[in-house]
């Protein structure tokens, strides 16, 4: 990271801070724990349980209900969600973890029905339109988790 912060500053000339995060995985089992996500954020049910004292005592869960039992006896047993796989505003899914990285982002099927796909449509048109989708559904996300994981 520090070297990508280096060449930042050489390029562009500026001062560059990296970002502070909160404690994500902290944040992300207190989530699960307490069915409770921010705005536009909805919990789906994957994640991956680790134990902060040792690495290899670990649980992934896929198809599972978050709030079951069983799921919620091993959180309080002290494993640590570290990824977990959420949906923002019904437009994208991705597993969120605790490094902040997006992983497997896909926008959902409701999101790309709304750009219709046009066969008259040339390539650069193409390109403009996902672009712009992209970004009018990014922007808002990085945002939502920046006021939620970036900290003093």
């Amino acid at each position: 990271m520090k070297a990508l912060t280096s060449s930042f500053k050489k390029c562009f000339d500026i001062d560059v801070t990296p970002l502070k995060l909160k404690k994500i995985s902290y944040l992300l089992t207190q989530w699960v724990k307490q069915n409770d996500a921010p705005e536009n954020i909805e919990i789906l049910d994957q994640c991956f349980l680790q134990d902060p004292n040792s690495v290899k005592r670990n649980i992934r869960a896929q198809s599972q209900s978050l709030s079951s039992p069983p799921l919620q006896a091993l959180i309080d047993s002290g494993l640590e969600v570290k990824q977990l796989l959420l949906s923002w505003q019904e437009t994208v899914r991705f597993t969120l973890t605790d490094f902040m990285h997006l992983k497997n982002l896909r926008y959902t099927d409701e999101a790309l029905a709304d750009v219709e796909d046009d066969a008259t449509e040339s390539a650069l048109d193409r390109f403009n339109t996902d672009f712009v989708m992209m970004v009018k559904t990014l922007d808002p996300l990085f945002l939502t988790l920046t006021e939620n994981f970036v900290g003093e």
